[in-house]
């Protein structure tokens, strides 16, 4: 990781966390849902939709489940019963979207994603693509001598 992608990466955690403290002192009685929507947004959890106001939210407990946002309105079994109705998945909604209007437009995972495309890519020397192509001399098209073996038994090159 450069150093550049790993003061990114901080800034956006400091931010986060930022972001969940005020949450915290604002709803008390939500921390735990304030935990756990920030491990939401740090895991890349939510596939927000800004053409629909929408969400799609990855359960943390069960992989094959995903609960939907639209606005401040949850899908998932917590949402009836949290206080204002703020489920660690509308809270992670608004935790991402409030990243968004704070962080510059490209995040840390794209950035990577951007400097791995930009790098420039060598292709290998033909050493370690064919490893025995370094000590083998092709004397014919059916006879192979390694430089270390002359006498060594004929392979096809």
């Amino acid at each position: 990781m450069s150093p550049a992608t790993f003061s990114d990466r901080q800034h956006f955690r400091a931010t986060l966390a930022t972001i969940a403290a005020r949450a915290k002192a604002k709803l008390p009685q939500c921390n735990s849902r304030v935990e756990k929507a920030v491990v939401l947004v740090s895991n890349n959890d939510i596939d927000y939709h800004a053409a629909h106001s929408s969400a799609t939210v990855h359960s943390c407990a069960d992989a094959t489940k995903v609960y939907h946002v639209r606005g401040t309105v949850c899908d998932c079994p917590d949402y009836e019963r949290a206080p204002q109705h703020l489920c660690k998945h509308v809270l992670g909604v608004m935790f991402l979207f409030r990243l968004q209007q704070v962080l510059p437009t490209e995040t840390p995972q794209s950035q990577r994603h951007n400097s791995m495309v930009r790098r420039s890519q060598k292709p290998p020397p033909a050493s370690i693509l064919r490893p025995w192509s370094a000590n083998v001399r092709c004397k014919g098209p059916s006879e192979v001598r390694t430089k270390h073996n002359s006498s060594s038994g004929s392979r096809p090159c």
